[in-house]
């Protein structure tokens, strides 16, 4: 839109002069002209432009037509298959002339060059800018050029697409910006944002982890249209500080990086539990770490409960009924309270039983196939029911130690008093069972769990049906058994 001020007698014409190549592979051909070498004071001259909107002059449909609205004047242009559809306007300004703003209008219309004359323009030197802009207004390119107004003539000026200089550019990386998990080996997207996503401007895309002194260049050259599908090279190594960044290739000031860190981990290959393994007595609404190690630890795992061998319940779950489960962090401990039903009660979600035919599985969450589960059963109890009762928890069945070696006898127990004194034997579960050797007469425990450091004598007889017997030494009705049989070996 413009208007000029003209004096009396001055008038608006349609000239055919120069044609100017634009930017981004689109021709636009300004021609503008002035008059004067340096005239009297009040002498004018004239700028005369095109805009030419194809490559191929042959094809190009012509239009020009003088300004009736003085407020705004649109150009209805067809879009070429190289031109940006970012463009949508164009502003020309000259010193004493009112600024001519001139609307893109991307509609199919078969116009494909327009041509303007401004007259009125004081003679002499005069600075002439030419920008392009977005529909929002913001300034992407400009060229200004200083061109030499003579009086009642009109001049040139060519503003070719190589002069023109970028402006207000910026890049905005949306993805990933911070907190994903990316598999060594696998695709992903980056993504991001620009001013301008025409098939001429190119990025580079790096990733650099903390501390690395170099980036590692991921992609050069890249059509700046917002996607790279990103391969991940089995030779990164995997880690949780990577960050990306992209950047402009004709002007490295303009970039963008991860705002945070992302995570990239290779393919698990092995899992292992360590607890529950076989052996252990854990106690309803009591609550235990479940433990494991593992060569991914950012890749999610299941952790379910099998009885008998079947599945049982999703440990790891987030209330859609217990049985398929949903994953949890990798991190190698599992904090788990087996809650016993009550009924109306508010906490508890499932029934478990009383048994000792329990096994834990664990396993990863994308790859089901790689999974580790108890070496041996382990049994869930009753909380304790009697004063001052006795669970012996170690060993429990199942284990095999060496004579000449150290091993820990354990139990637990409810309630214990100033007299907590108990007394440990050895029993072989023979003819129903029978009292093998005493391993300790008394001893005093401070608390009610104890443990005893055992050390199976070299010259002990081997065997296959040894069991421990825990009893309290000041009221034997007070004792427990080891559930299962364990072994005694040669060292």
């Amino acid at each position: 839109m413009y208007q000029s001020k003209f004096p009396s007698g001055c008038r608006m014409r349609i000239t055919k002069s120069l044609k100017l190549s634009f930017i981004l592979g689109v021709l636009f051909a300004f021609h503008l002209t002035c008059s004067s070498d340096f005239g009297e004071p009040g002498e004018l001259g004239s700028i005369s432009f095109d805009i030419i909107f194809n490559n191929d002059s042959s094809q190009s449909s012509k239009q020009s037509h003088d300004l009736i609205d003085q407020v705004k004047d649109v150009i209805n242009i067809t879009k070429a298959q190289s031109v940006s559809s970012d463009i949508t306007g164009l502003t020309i300004t000259i010193p004493d002339v009112d600024t001519v703003d001139i609307i893109i209008i991307w509609d199919g219309s078969p116009v494909q060059t327009v041509s303007e004359t401004i007259d009125g323009v004081p003679v002499g030197q005069q600075t002439i800018r030419v920008d392009l802009k977005n529909m929002a207004g913001t300034i992407l390119y400009t060229q200004t050029q200083t061109v030499q107004v003579l009086s009642g003539e009109t001049s040139s000026p060519s503003f070719s697409a190589e002069d023109f200089i970028p402006q207000n550019q910026f890049i905005d990386l949306i993805s990933p910006n911070g907190g994903e998990l990316w598999e060594i080996g696998s695709g992903q997207d980056i993504e991001w944002n620009s001013y301008d996503t025409h098939s001429n401007l190119r990025v580079h895309i790096f990733i650099q982890a903390l501390l690395q002194p170099i980036a590692q260049l991921i992609a050069e050259n890249e059509l700046n249209n917002g996607l790279y599908r990103w391969d991940i090279s089995s030779a990164l190594l995997p880690g949780t500080n990577y960050r990306v960044k992209i950047q402009l290739t004709d002007d490295v000031s303009v970039y963008d990086e991860s705002d945070g860190y992302l995570t990239l981990w290779s393919p698990p290959t092995s899992i292992t539990l360590t607890s529950p393994n076989g052996g252990e007595v854990w106690l309803l609404d009591s609550t235990y770490n479940i433990t494991w190690t593992s060569d991914s630890p950012n890749a999610n795992v299941f952790i379910h409960l099998y009885k008998n061998g079947n599945f049982d319940y999703a440990i790891s779950w987030a209330n859609i009924g217990g049985f398929t489960g949903a994953p949890t962090t990798n991190d190698g401990i599992y904090s788990w309270t087996i809650q016993q039903y009550t009924a109306g009660g508010t906490v508890a979600d499932y029934n478990f039983y009383p048994g000792t035919d329990y096994k834990v599985k664990i396993s990863y969450e994308l790859y089901p196939d790689i999974f580790d589960e108890s070496d041996d059963n382990f049994t869930i109890e009753e909380e304790f029911n009697s004063g001052r009762e006795i669970i012996v928890t170690s060993p429990n069945g199942g284990e095999n130690w060496e004579r000449g070696s150290v091993h820990d006898i354990t139990w637990i127990r409810d309630e214990f008093d100033s007299t907590n004194r108990v007394t440990i034997e050895l029993y072989k579960d023979t003819l129903g069972g029978e009292f093998y050797q005493t391993i300790v007469d008394y001893m005093d425990v401070s608390g009610g769990d104890g443990n005893y450091n055992w050390w199976i004598d070299t010259t002990f007889c081997c065997g296959n049906k040894f069991k421990i017997k825990v009893s309290d030494f000041d009221n034997l009705i007070y004792y427990d058994f080891s559930d299962s049989t364990f072994t005694i070996s040669l060292d």
